[in-house]
């Protein structure tokens, strides 16, 4: 788990313009390059307090600077890093909460199979995808907006052999025009927030689905009116974009204006709220194993910024979720019988 965000960096700088403090930084094994008592030093860091080194590591040693002042993420995008320490929380092709379980139990009323035809509107690194194809062999077409994401699923599709099973195309949510008929289903997972005209994408959506399609959505629901642009900013930072957050009855309203049948409207919060109080274990297997030496002051700043920024964003959407302010619901719309001519 911890190595995989780190080949994932590997990988994807070696396709840019290489920056020296990065590759020294990448070079090594991710427990080689952090420093001793990393979990002490975190924790400092995180509750805003002086670090106080471990009796039992007085010294130090083995920490320095080889190039003091350069952060060793200059130049390399901030997206890249941070889809990286997500794989390194949530495993390799997710960026957030889920694994084969639940995303082959929100696709199992969908009676998926060899002989259809899945979409998927904001793949991400397509993790859900592949566990969809090996559970019901279905062919997918996956649609993903951020480029390195479009780049590395692709890579760790062919890695897995799914390379002729997942099409990953690459796409603007507020302008693609989706083939008509094509698809027996179309699914979206907490990808349709960052879509600003959520409107026109279920109408084409819609267009896309074969008759007697379905289109199913997981997606954060607003459930306070009163929820400030401060605090949607901390759950939900810019980086994908700008969050736009609905309620139930303006999803439902919008599938019937497209002409779908809404059939489901459930709340599956407690079981998002779960799943994101599990990845916390992670955090800490992960703190409680970077434990290496070599490592300068510039390394070690940019590291626990970049762990704290992402944890700081599930802790602030899990008290959200826990207090009410928000939801996670799964949706689903149906299209109806092809009209008797």
């Amino acid at each position: 788990m911890i190595r995989v965000y780190l080949r994932m960096l590997r990988l994807l700088i070696s396709q840019t313009k290489k920056h020296k403090a990065v590759n020294h930084l990448l070079a090594k094994p991710l427990e080689q390059i952090v420093p001793k008592d990393f979990k002490g030093r975190f924790s400092a860091w995180w509750e805003g307090v002086d670090y106080v080194p471990s009796p039992h590591d007085p010294s130090e040693e083995g920490i320095h600077s080889d190039e003091p002042g350069e952060d060793p993420f200059d130049g390399v995008s901030e997206a890249l890093v941070a889809m990286a320490f997500a794989q390194g929380l949530w495993g390799e092709g997710y960026l957030g909460p889920g694994d084969a379980t639940h995303y082959t139990d929100l696709i199992k009323n969908l009676s998926l199979s060899n002989e259809k035809s899945l979409c998927v509107l904001g793949s991400g690194l397509a993790g859900a995808a592949r566990e969809i194809v090996r559970e019901t062999d279905v062919w997918v077409t996956c649609y993903e907006s951020r480029k390195i994401a479009v780049e590395e699923s692709h890579r760790q599709c062919m890695i897995q052999g799914m390379g002729k099973k997942i099409k990953i195309n690459a796409y603007d949510p507020e302008t693609v025009e989706l083939p008509e008929e094509k698809f027996n289903s179309i699914v979206s997972f907490e990808e349709f927030l960052f879509v600003q005209n959520k409107a026109r994408l279920i109408e084409g959506a819609s267009t896309a689905l074969k008759f007697t399609g379905s289109l199913l959505l997981t997606d954060y629901i607003v459930l306070k009116d009163d929820l400030s642009s401060e605090s949607l900013a901390a759950m939900f930072p810019r980086l994908w974009g700008d969050a736009k957050l609905w309620k139930v009855d303006q999803y439902k309203a919008c599938f019937e204006e497209s002409g779908l049948t809404p059939r489901v409207s459930e709340d599956v919060t407690a079981r998002y709220v779960k799943m994101i109080e599990q990845g916390w274990s992670q955090w800490r297997r992960l703190l409680d194993t970077l434990k290496g030496r070599d490592m300068s002051s510039a390394q070690e700043a940019a590291i626990l910024r970049m762990i704290g920024t992402q944890a700081a964003v599930w802790a602030n959407r899990l008290e959200a979720l826990n207090a009410g302010d928000i939801g996670v619901y799964r949706l689903l719309a149906l299209k109806p019988s092809a009209p008797v001519r």
